[in-house]
């Protein structure tokens, strides 16, 4: 049985609704967003039917395979639905239900206090085949870094009104150098050192 977690519908709000693409691909193995520009891919849950809390009457699980496109505003709301359960963390996830049919999807989420079924219009636009756009061979360099630190640094750099910035990678034990212009010339020079991964 698939799963699906808050990680796998909070991507959403990367696409915003003004772009042409306002919609969250949903498969047995992933969801996924894009915009043209970035690409965005959770891996999804799995775990046995058994397992799933015993549901009300009409509200089943259904292990029909996913493939299928929603707007953004349902994935929010599926999102929303899921709870926070820190003592079972199953309750932390979603499944697809059996009132789905061709034209709906069905998920269901509990904290075994209420159940909360959200139903999704099924879009008729078809996601790109973004299997073709993903690396098939192993990269040059592999460099890990600190989420936080990146995500300030960018931040810093769109207040000064920096929309690009070039990345430039010397090896996976060397700093990362960001280079930048503001619209006043002012040159922008940023490091940040990698930490060790994990692979």
């Amino acid at each position: 049985m698939k799963t699906f977690n808050k990680n796998n519908f909070s991507i959403a709000s990367l696409v915003k609704r003004e772009q042409r693409r306002d919609q969250v691909h949903i498969t047995d193995n992933h969801t996924e967003v894009t915009n043209g520009h970035f690409l965005v891919r959770i891996s999804s849950g799995e775990m046995k039917k058994e397992d799933l809390p015993e549901s009300l009457a009409g509200l089943k699980p259904d292990e029909t395979p996913i493939n299928t496109v929603i707007s953004c505003s349902s994935a929010k709301k599926i999102h929303d639905a899921i709870p926070v359960v820190t003592h079972r963390p199953i309750l932390n996830t979603a499944w697809q239900g059996k009132n789905s049919d061709e034209a709906f999807i069905e998920f269901l989420a509990t904290d075994l206090e209420s159940w909360t079924p959200v139903v999704a219009r099924r879009l008729e636009e078809r996601f790109p085949d973004t299997d073709k756009v993903l690396a098939k061979e192993e990269p040059q360099v592999k460099i890990a870094f600190n989420v936080d630190y990146m995500k300030r640094l960018c931040e810093q750099l769109a207040r000064m009104g920096i929309k690009t910035t070039k990345l430039n990678i010397y090896g996976e034990k060397e700093a990362m150098e960001m280079k930048a212009q503001t619209d006043d010339g002012q040159d922008v020079t940023i490091l940040l050192m990698p930490v060790k991964r994990e692979d």
